[in-house]
């Protein structure tokens, strides 16, 4: 389900990003609980218009039980790159 919610989530962004039909996403990368920084992320390629849907996988291995936050910026063909957003979501552990 968290896979359904980052894909949405990435929509979502990516219209904050792409104010102009004349631009498109070129780079994209996400974060989990801490932000290492603009461009120090987690990369993901993507070649996208403001319109398109990208797909995401994100590996949750490896995380502790409990609250976790999941961020996520994306770069602009003009070299500009989105503050990120971040949604909360919850580990529980089998």
């Amino acid at each position: 389900m968290i896979f359904k919610h980052c894909l949405i989530f990435l929509v979502i962004v990516c219209g904050l990003v792409m104010r102009s039909s004349a631009q498109s996403m070129v780079a994209g990368e996400y974060f989990i609980d801490v932000d290492p920084g603009v461009g120090a992320a987690n990369a993901f390629p993507v070649n996208a218009t403001y319109n398109e849907l990208v797909s995401l996988n994100i590996p949750l291995n490896g995380l502790s039980s409990g609250i976790h936050f999941l961020g996520l910026r994306v770069k602009s063909s003009a070299g500009k790159w989105s503050h990120y957003e971040t949604r909360t979501f919850y580990v529980i552990s089998s």
